[in-house]
């Protein structure tokens, strides 16, 4: 299609750039900017060990750490902001799924998978794992890296990040953050595949007056499978 096809080539094109620019993310956090921030560390530390000040200083092991946690919620701001990009932008761009498999009709991919699957799955509140991460960000965003004290953001953090102290700046671990890039890099790859599967489903039954009973309980093994995949992004 990609080859044959120049609408076909911008739909490939927006799918392609959200996942390598993603990878790119990953690959910036974890060769750059953590190590960055834990020589920063290492060098505060050096310095509160070597002051004359010391015994006058109230500082913990997450003080000294501060540099650290702190480029790492910003990160999770930018790994958000990536989210909102790929997810609002596929609904956005609706249109290059219709023009790439000439799709005839009032097609809405998201009310289709909403309707097929009985969740909104481009919508990160409904995936704990990227939930997660919209909390953090908006810690950051709105309040200093403290967390959010609206009744709805507390009960996700209680569900989703019990650990977390409600007085205190959330203190993220590297390992933990570059976990997250990595599940967020598997959404969208799961993503790109449940939509390009779905939207050839729509074309091959959906659009026809006639589908043998064969080619039915295909498609409902097909739309079977991807529900497990769902599940476990979402329960």
């Amino acid at each position: 299609m990609v080859l044959e096809s120049p609408e076909a080539m911008r739909m490939w094109t927006y799918f392609t750039q959200h996942i390598l620019d993603i990878n790119n993310f990953h690959i910036l956090y974890k060769t750059e900017f953590i190590p960055a921030a834990n020589k920063t560390v290492a060098l505060v530390k050096n310095d509160f060990i070597k002051s004359k000040y010391k015994s006058l200083i109230n500082a913990t092991d997450i003080d000294l750490k501060e540099s650290l946690y702190e480029t790492i919620r910003f990160g999770y701001v930018g790994l958000f902001h990536k989210i909102e990009g790929f997810t609002k932008g596929i609904k956005r761009n609706n249109n290059l799924l219709i023009d790439a498999y000439e799709i005839e009709g009032d097609f809405k991919l998201a009310d289709y998978l909403e309707d097929i699957l009985s969740i909104d799955f481009l919508n990160p509140i409904n995936i704990p794992s990227l939930n997660k991460i919209r909390i953090i960000s908006n810690a950051v965003k709105h309040n200093n890296g403290y967390p959010q004290i609206a009744d709805k953001e507390k009960d996700d953090i209680k569900k989703y990040m019990s650990w977390i102290d409600m007085n205190s700046k959330i203190n993220i671990e590297s390992k933990s953050f570059l976990i997250d890039i990595k599940s967020t890099i598997q959404y969208f790859e799961f993503v790109n595949t449940l939509i390009h599967t779905f939207s050839l489903l729509y074309v091959m039954f959906e659009s026809e007056d006639i589908v043998d009973d064969n080619s039915r309980e295909m498609r409902d093994d097909i739309i079977n499978k991807f529900k497990k995949g769902v599940d476990l992004y979402t329960k």
